[in-house]
């Protein structure tokens, strides 16, 4: 049996463990050794979204006021075997529904070896908790998104720019906000 908590007022489901062990480190860093560098965003805090099972591995994004990245945590014994035999730091292609995306092995102690994929770094454009949570979840819809045309399929083939990623997911959140605007508008 899996042990889970609930993480986040915004993020109602229960999530593994091992993501909450993830949330905590990552708090721990924040307090201790990020707090004063140049590129922290006090608007920000550590915060996991959209963590869940993905072909037996678990995935989602990592919100923390210097970065937020695409996090997967292995669990199958192929994923396993996969991130052993990479250094810390070393780059491997994964192919996501969108396309391909380029993790680095990470190891932070307490929680052990995942992979990790920088999606904004410097984050100062995310001026809000509630914009990142929202940029999150729209990255996580964007690269588990499987292309519908044929060039689309064609363009799953090349790299994506983590910036356009970035740039796209802007546009849905604001799309979003202007269809909530207007309904409530209408509302009233």
């Amino acid at each position: 049996m899996t042990s889970s908590v609930a993480l986040s007022k915004h993020d109602k489901s229960i999530i593994p463990l091992d993501v909450a062990e993830l949330v905590v480190a990552y708090k721990k860093i924040s307090h201790k050794q990020m707090r004063d560098m140049p590129f922290y965003n006090p608007e920000l805090d550590v915060e996991a979204i959209g963590f869940d099972d993905y072909l037996g591995d678990t995935l989602g994004v990592m919100i923390s006021p210097w970065f937020l990245n695409l996090v997967l945590l292995p669990h199958t014994d192929n994923k396993r075997a996969q991130v052993s035999q990479i250094s810390v730091g070393e780059k491997i292609a994964l192919a996501m529904p969108s396309g391909k995306f380029d993790f680095i092995k990470a190891d932070i102690e307490d929680v052990g070896s995942f992979l990790t994929c920088s999606l904004l770094s410097p984050v100062f454009e995310l001026t809000s908790q509630n914009l990142a949570q929202e940029t999150a979840e729209a990255s996580l819809e964007v690269i588990l998104t499987y292309p519908e045309s044929e060039h689309e399929q064609q363009a799953e083939s090349q790299a994506l720019s983590r910036r356009d990623i970035i740039t796209g997911m802007r546009a849905k959140v604001k799309a979003r906000n202007k269809t909530s605007d207007v309904w409530s508008q209408q509302s009233s």
